[in-house]
């Protein structure tokens, strides 16, 4: 049974806070507004520091943690005063790499008294001793243990009588004996109390994280030392837990490509500040992976992925200076970096190579594979990992033009030979004044209706010498030029007249969705100019949708939230694009006002081949629901699919399935759904 992450974290007895940076909090659970008098508070509510009570607010201003830490930071045993009563609270600190904070309270007033008194009173508390409920030792200077309480049997499963006089060194884990060995000479050496997790073994064989307070009596005169511990083996699981599931891919178990992106930015700051004097990407994607999973099927293909990960981690299990990562499909990446020699890029990538060329079996086959690699270099002048893993992704194609098994290293050449930047711009410059640009759309189909419903804006461009352009290499030079802005003006104008144009004829109009780029939603003016269209070409707000990406209104929250609470005023509908692939929180996606949600074509691929690609997207229409959202599902390509996301009660689907995006005059609705319920009728 999977077990809710979130009814545990409102269960246990300490207070948990996730925050960012500027402590902005996402979450508190039951106790810690318990503690800080948040009681009033909505579940979902994001709150600042200046929201919360003046003691609370000062309290946790005053924590010092870092804040570009990777491990869990001791914040210590700080005093927290509320309402003229001093409370302790052990505070500690864990980062997660999306930069959230999260922060756990543990209110160890009771406790430390406690310890205060057993220190004391020694000879009194002889049924108190056994009746903690924590685990409480006394061991001595030769680190045997003198003393155990029951509740050492009751978390840990050992008899007291049996293992008081032995060696308590003996039940730790072996990674963990130098801090148990730092902690016993730390409590001697000074009065103050010390903390640590440490991992002791079970008497069913495993390993329990035990959290200590650690203190000696008679500032350790006589070498014996106290430990109070407790029993946090659910908590650092789930801590791992969210970590993994951010870091992590779930299939081959590397990194992410959101982890890989965010380690290189990093590696690049290091660049500049000279710690770093070398560091490669090596783009690695398997030759004709495609075939494997059209002859063997997608179970098989998840298996060679698997293999094909274990293969690039023993290429660097013995270099510290290397990480993996998954960028995605067949692709991975190798990152290398060194702080003095000089990295051999054909050596790796003859490694790389050779390493994959052993033959897999699998379904009674036997499989060669062969990889295309492209190696991009950073130095001093490279400005972010985005650029550095297009450079070598463009150099990896470049290798598989040699044929296959080759590897190529990136040249300015590469990219003036898919297009310079400049002539493209000028070319676009052109194609923008002489109105050669082609509106498409693309249908979106309703299930609930049985009709197609709306339809995607899309621009096409065919260059009179060198043919069509795709979209993802014209529309990121416009948003570098500035010319985003002039695109998205004529979208929107001839979106606007066709609409206009079909309400003239008397035809039946259904609302067309239309794409805004980053650029475009920072324009202070948006509302206004929706508005102005819309008078202009005497249109409902109905009629018009906007579609805006994930990762667009979570780059800035504040404006997003503004902005779009204009829009929506207005009567416009507002879909969330490529959703799952971002980094956005429940709590921020429930305060935006977004009418559909467009489940990324990554979801809908695994749809058939995976479990979790079924229970990923059946989530996200049940999460959907529940917020009085619909959801399309993006990039539909066969019946199949097409059934299965029916069944599971998907409102709209959007595809080649469907139909491909279509010139916006030869748009016919009539024809496209009369095609659809003639096949509804011979189903």
């Amino acid at each position: 049974m999977e077990i809710e992450h979130n009814e545990i974290l409102e269960e246990i007895s300490e207070g948990v806070i996730i925050a960012d940076n500027y402590f902005n909090i996402y979450y508190t659970n039951k106790y810690a507004k318990f503690i800080f008098d948040l009681q009033n508070t909505k579940d979902n509510e994001i709150l600042t520091l200046q929201e919360l009570p003046s003691a609370s607010s000062n309290f946790l201003a005053s924590l010092k943690f870092t804040k570009d830490g990777k491990k869990i930071q001791r914040l210590g045993i700080l005093e927290f005063r509320k309402n003229r009563n001093t409370m302790l609270l052990d505070v500690t600190c864990n980062i997660t790499s999306n930069n959230r904070f999260i922060f756990h309270f543990k209110n160890v007033t009771d406790l430390l008294e406690l310890m205060d008194s057993v220190v004391t009173k020694e000879n009194q508390f002889s049924n108190l001793f056994h009746s903690i409920p924590d685990i409480l030792l006394l061991i001595n200077k030769n680190k045997t243990l003198v003393m155990a309480n029951d509740s050492i049997h009751n978390i840990l499963g050992w008899i007291p009588k049996k293992i008081v006089g032995k060696n308590f060194e003996n039940f730790i884990h072996e990674e963990d004996k130098s801090i148990f060995r730092e902690l016993y000479k730390n409590s001697l050496q000074k009065s103050d109390i010390q903390l640590a997790e440490i991992r002791i073994q079970n008497r069913a064989g495993g390993y329990s994280t035990i959290e200590f307070f650690v203190y000696s009596d008679k500032a350790g005169e006589s070498g014996r030392v106290y430990y109070l511990g407790r029993d946090v083996t659910e908590r650092f699981q789930y801590d791992n837990f969210l970590i993994e599931k951010i870091s992590k891919d779930e299939l081959t178990k590397l990194s992410s490509k959101k982890f890989l992106f965010e380690s290189v930015d990093l590696l690049i700051q290091d660049l500049k500040f000279g710690k770093l004097e070398e560091l490669y990407i090596f783009y690695i994607d398997i030759d004709r992976f495609k075939d494997i999973n059209d002859s063997l099927g997608h179970e098989a293909g998840d298996t060679v992925l698997k293999i094909v990960a274990n293969r690039l981690k023993d290429v660097i299990s013995q270099n510290n200076d290397y990480f993996l990562a998954r960028i995605g499909g067949d692709e991975f990446a190798l990152v290398t970096q060194c702080k003095i020699r000089s990295i051999n890029i054909i050596d790796i990538c003859n490694k790389i190579q050779k390493a994959l060329s052993e033959i897999i079996h699998i379904e009674r086959q036997s499989i060669l594979l062969t990889c295309s690699i492209g190696v991009s270099k950073g130095d001093k002048s490279s400005t972010d990992a985005e650029k550095l893993l297009r450079n070598a992704d463009i150099a990896m194609h470049e290798a598989k033009k040699l044929g296959r098994g080759k590897f190529n290293l990136y040249e300015l050449k590469m990219q003036e030979k898919k297009f310079n930047s400049l002539q493209m711009s000028s070319w676009l410059r052109e194609a923008i004044v002489n109105e050669s640009l082609n509106l498409h759309v693309q249908p979106i189909y309703s299930t609930k209706e049985n009709k197609i419903s709306h339809a995607e804006a899309l621009c096409r461009w065919n260059h009179p010498m060198h043919g069509y352009i795709p979209p993802a290499e014209f529309i990121q030079i416009a948003e570098e030029t500035g010319q985003i802005h002039t695109i998205g003006d004529w979208i929107l104008i001839n979106t606007c007249k066709q609409i206009e144009r079909w309400n003239l004829e008397k035809k039946t109009i259904i609302p067309i969705a239309i794409n805004l780029s980053p650029l475009q939603f920072e324009n202070k003016n948006l509302p206004q100019l929706f508005a102005k269209y819309l008078t202009q070409y005497h249109l409902e707000a109905e009629n018009i949708h906007i579609e805006l990406t994930e990762s667009l209104i979570m780059s800035n929250i504040k404006h997003s939230i503004n902005v779009l609470y204009e829009l929506k005023k207005m009567g416009l509908t507002i879909y969330l694009d490529d959703f799952g692939t971002g980094y956005s929180s429940l709590n921020y996606l429930i305060h935006f006002p977004i009418d559909i949600i467009k489940i990324d074509k990554s979801f809908i691929d695994n749809l058939q081949h995976n479990n979790n690609g079924l229970s990923v997207v059946k989530a996200i229409i049940k999460m959907a629901e529940s917020l009085l959202m619909k959801v399309v599902a993006e990039g539909v390509e066969n019946k199949d699919q097409f059934d299965l996301l029916c069944e599971i009660g998907c409102d709209y689907v959007q595809g080649y399935y469907i139909n491909k995006p279509i010139p916006i005059d030869e748009f016919n609705l009539d024809s496209l759904n009369q095609r659809w319920q003639k096949n509804s009728a011979t189903k």
